[in-house]
């Protein structure tokens, strides 16, 4: 395998990770329209469990969107592949 079709495929991968990483911080934000729908219905009621889901939920979501280890090592073994020319 030659160090292009290498990189492409790291190029791949990584685009997979970051559209992952876009769709969970779209989800954050849905959880958060999704509380503020929760807690209008509910005033007076007993939203605190279900809020308390959803919280945990977004949370969960939140820390899914942030840039992760994964993300960066696929970006440094692309720049080093670049570097190695082929084989």
């Amino acid at each position: 395998m030659s160090t292009q079709e290498i990189v492409t495929r790291l190029a791949a991968a990584l685009q997979k990770l970051e559209q992952g990483q876009a769709k969970a911080a779209a989800a954050a934000q849905d959880y958060d329209e999704a509380r503020t729908l929760v807690a209008d219905a509910l005033k007076g009621g007993t939203a605190g469990p279900l809020l308390g889901l959803i919280e945990q939920l977004r949370t969960s979501a939140q820390q899914a969107s942030r840039p992760g280890a994964a993300i960066e090592r696929v970006r440094e073994t692309i720049q080093k592949a670049h570097g190695l020319g082929d084989f």
